[in-house]
């Protein structure tokens, strides 16, 4: 394996300074967590797979138009809201550049996969979660 690395934390996005930058830009983060082989799949192919597309811009409109845009590409294009939230999508860039170099997924790619609700414990007793009321009542 290659030597060991550490990346910087993301803490202000390139995608929120370049919207710093040029203000009357509708900037959207997106494609940020694929890697270009991925890109290699025709759409019919690259669908199966259900490869995450996060999508992040203060701009519902332009989100959404990069979402349209990423889904005919055939990605399974996921709208995570204001651009704040690129820096979440910067550091998992990071995570998969990571394990690239390190050899330990060089073809990976994140899909995010809708489970069911858990309808009784599971392991250690754990029991369904309520983050989703949580959201609902604040």
């Amino acid at each position: 394996m290659p030597a060991e690395f550490t990346f910087q934390s993301v803490t202000f996005s390139l995608a929120e300074q370049l919207q710093e930058q040029i203000t009357e830009a509708k900037v959207v983060k997106a494609f940020n967590n694929i890697p270009m082989e991925v890109f290699e799949l025709a759409p019919n192919n690259l669908q199966q797979y259900k490869v995450a597309d996060l999508i992040a811009g203060d701009d519902a409109t332009a989100r959404g138009v990069v979402r349209e845009l990423s889904k005919a590409l055939g990605f399974d294009a996921t709208d995570t809201g204001a651009l704040i939230r690129a820096r979440f999508l910067e550091a998992q860039a990071d995570f998969l550049r990571y394990m690239l170099i390190q050899e330990i997924r060089p073809d990976g790619s994140f899909s995010i996969v809708g489970t069911p609700d858990a309808s009784n414990s599971r392991l250690g007793g754990r029991e369904a979660t309520t983050l989703g009321e949580l959201k609902q009542n604040s």
